[in-house]
């Protein structure tokens, strides 16, 4: 039991959640050489449809 929630938690922490002192990148994207550890990678942007005010 222990061991599969300790593992749950490395697979999290190294390939899902970003990190601050890393840009904001993943640890494993790092060591994989994907990111650079001083430059963010953000997502783009989606822009999402806006209804349209007023016109009933």
């Amino acid at each position: 039991m222990l061991a599969k929630h300790a593992e749950e938690y490395r697979l999290e922490y190294n390939s899902v959640r970003p990190h601050d002192a890393i840009a904001w990148n993943r640890p494993e994207q790092v060591h994989l050489g994907l990111a650079d550890p001083t430059t963010p990678t953000f997502p783009p942007k989606e822009l999402l449809p806006t209804p349209s005010r007023g016109t009933d």
